[in-house]
């Protein structure tokens, strides 16, 4: 990335706002059903409810759980803590 970029990325950041395409951003604009509004992080997406309820024996809260300790897990071995680390623009 080219100085001129970063110093633009950093001066959206530091004006309250998530850069387009940043990892916090939410940006991507889609549907849930084709009717409930939702929006997502470049890189984010929805697991099927089915896929979820597999993970779970067939009991989709179970299934979350499953899911929310892997999250939890990959986060604890990357950073040491188990939740999503703050948007740049709170560190400063």
């Amino acid at each position: 990335m080219k100085k001129q970029e970063m110093d633009g990325m950093l001066n959206e950041l530091f004006a309250g706002g998530a850069p387009q395409g940043a990892g916090m951003a939410d940006d991507v604009v889609a549907q849930i059903d084709g009717e409930r509004p939702a929006r997502l992080s470049e890189g984010e997406f929805i697991i099927p409810a089915d896929v979820v309820s597999m993970l779970g024996d067939g009991n989709t809260k179970a299934g979350s759980k499953v899911l929310q300790k892997l999250i939890e897990d990959i986060r604890s071995k990357k950073t040491g803590k188990t939740t999503q680390a703050a948007p740049m623009q709170e560190l400063v």
